[in-house]
């Protein structure tokens, strides 16, 4: 065996410390009942919401008229907050 690659082994302890954050299709899976989530629009907007099953997802700047958002394509969980 040969010695480790530097390059390598940086950007495994770099990996480590992040999370990788896909989209999931609305198609694939729907996220859990009333858990944030980011939510990306038909359009490309993206939104911070929750997700009320059967009703659909809705922004947290909307939540006192209970709107729902129009067509929304993918979803993720909230990111973690970074660490101090």
């Amino acid at each position: 065996m040969g010695a480790e690659n530097p390059e390598n082994t940086e950007a495994c302890e770099k990996a480590k410390g992040e999370v990788l954050m896909q989209w999931i299709s609305v198609k694939d899976r729907l996220p859990e009942r009333e858990k944030p989530v980011l939510a990306l629009s038909v359009h490309g907007q993206v939104y911070s919401c929750w997700y009320r099953h059967g009703e659909g997802f809705f922004p947290y700047a909307h939540m006192e008229n209970d709107v729902p958002l129009g067509v929304v394509t993918h979803w993720m969980p909230m990111p973690t907050a970074p660490h101090k």
